[in-house]
């Protein structure tokens, strides 16, 4: 939902962070459109034509010790103005910023980190709008023929992550032919897709001390241009990985009454890498218990009852740490939770177990455009 992405946003989802562009040159981009449509390789790669970009990739790992851990990598695009109409090649058209968390599974703990930099000629940050290359530093996002090179530091928080990722299964184009409506105006949309499961392997710092890591992630990447309403303050989006390979994604725009926008939306993933689309009517998101920053003093939903009947499909999901808030004084300027979660379901009657993410945006305050 990975934003917007709550589908991303990270639905979707992440996920996040359309509003803060602050520009007028809303007019000079291209906007999502029904007939599109996604092509691939092609479409893994930057689209400057759109404002707002991210590529989002949440996941659990295992440590050859026998720890277990949740991480986020993620990079955001925001144009400022497109180039043919920002005047010096010096004037910054781009902005770029990128997040990395880590939640210690067995120590409830978590921890994040934040680049950014201005897109300008001399900037060491930029997007590839041939292939899949996005980078902030020495920080990257490359695609690898069929796979991903990710990496992300911050030595002084003694915290690294370089992964190499596989897919386990093709690309689910989200919302109708990867067109993914947010609101009432045809606009108010995003070009998403997801990669529901990839295969993930490399090295993982954690405290100056590098460990060999495995495990699985999810890919969520979306392009627009205008996303949220004008009556929408955030959003909440899942990202579920069962043990039967199945998965669910669920994302909800939510009103300032607490309720979701009708253009909530989901999907049912099946272990053939079916997808079956969800509407508002087809779940029910029921909130468990909540959990208050001491930080931001923001509100969170901090555990969830999800039910499919259509799927007969039933789940309790639990953060794995109540404080997986990232406060990102330093790129975006946004306060929202992005954590790992574990899941304990029925399908068909049969219990099964999961792992997934959950974003939270808007609950530290009205996201706004």
């Amino acid at each position: 939902m990975k934003i917007i992405k709550l589908l991303i946003p990270a639905f979707a989802m992440t996920t996040l962070l359309v509003y803060i562009a602050c520009s007028d040159q809303t007019d000079s981009f291209t906007f999502a459109a029904p007939d599109r449509g996604l092509a691939f390789p092609a479409d893994h790669a930057s689209h400057p034509d759109y404002q707002n970009e991210w590529w989002y990739y949440t996941g659990h790992l295992r440590a050859r010790d026998g720890r277990r851990f949740g991480f986020q990598l993620t990079w955001f695009r925001v144009g400022l103005a497109k180039e043919e109409s920002a005047g010096s090649k010096f004037k910054t058209r781009t902005f770029y910023f990128a997040h990395f968390t880590l939640t210690d599974k067995d120590k409830g703990t978590f921890r994040h980190t934040e680049r950014s930099a201005r897109g300008g000629e001399y900037d060491d940050a930029g997007a590839d709008s041939r292939v899949l290359r996005t980078w902030i530093g020495d920080w990257r996002l490359e695609g690898l023929g069929g796979m991903f090179y990710m990496s992300g530091r911050n030595d002084s928080a003694g915290m690294a992550l370089s992964l190499i990722a596989t897919p386990k299964k093709q690309p689910v184009l989200q919302g109708v032919n990867g067109y993914s409506q947010k609101g009432d105006s045809p606009g108010n949309a995003s070009m998403y897709y997801s990669i529901p499961r990839l295969g993930v392997a490399g090295m993982l710092t954690v405290d100056g001390t590098p460990v060999e890591v495995e495990g699985e992630a999810w890919m969520d990447h979306e392009f627009g241009t205008s996303q949220l309403g004008k009556e929408q303050i955030g959003w909440d989006w899942f990202s579920l990985q069962l043990g039967n390979n199945e998965e669910v994604m669920l994302y909800g725009i939510r009103r300032p009454d607490g309720g979701y926008d009708p253009h909530a939306t989901g999907a049912y993933i099946t272990a053939d890498g079916k997808r079956t689309p969800l509407a508002l009517k087809d779940y029910t998101i029921q909130v468990l218990d909540h959990w208050t920053s001491p930080a931001s003093k923001g509100s969170y939903p901090a555990k969830w009852k999800i039910t499919i009947p259509s799927q007969n499909f039933e789940a309790t999901v639990t953060p794995y740490a109540a404080d997986q808030e990232l406060r990102t004084d330093n790129s975006a300027r946004v306060t929202y939770w992005e954590g790992a979660v574990k899941v304990d379901a029925t399908r068909n009657g049969a219990p099964v177990a999961g792992e997934g993410y959950v974003e939270l945006t808007g609950y530290a305050g009205a996201l706004k455009m």
